[in-house]
């Protein structure tokens, strides 16, 4: 075997490691894009429910005290305090039976 056989033979060997190199590096970068856009949809999806959330907790609020829309945002926590301030033990006073918090799990799945 001479040194020009060997050169080729090496050269040709480099060549198909940088092919597949240059596709694994591809398919690297293919995964990365997925694992970015998954990601994405999930900030978004956790983005949606909580602005759902809060949508359907101001509704709620707002089928509670008459006339809410005239309040300010101010005067709606003040009424708030003052509500949950008449509770034994303030906010933390609040207490759901377990059957309340069974129900609860089984509506949201």
């Amino acid at each position: 075997m001479n040194i020009e056989s060997e050169y080729e033979k090496a050269l040709a060997e480099r060549k198909s490691i940088d092919a597949e190199l240059k596709k694994l590096m591809g398919m690297e970068l293919q995964q990365n894009h997925h694992i970015n856009s998954l990601q994405n949809r999930y900030k978004e999806e956790k983005r949606r429910s909580r602005t759902h959330r809060l949508i359907e907790r101001g509704a709620i609020l707002e089928s509670l005290i008459p006339d809410a829309e005239s309040y300010s945002n101010e005067q709606i926590q003040h009424i708030l305090r003052i509500a949950f301030a008449n509770l034994p033990g303030g906010i933390r006073g609040i207490h759901f039976s377990a059957d309340a918090i069974e129900d609860n799990e089984k509506a949201v799945l």
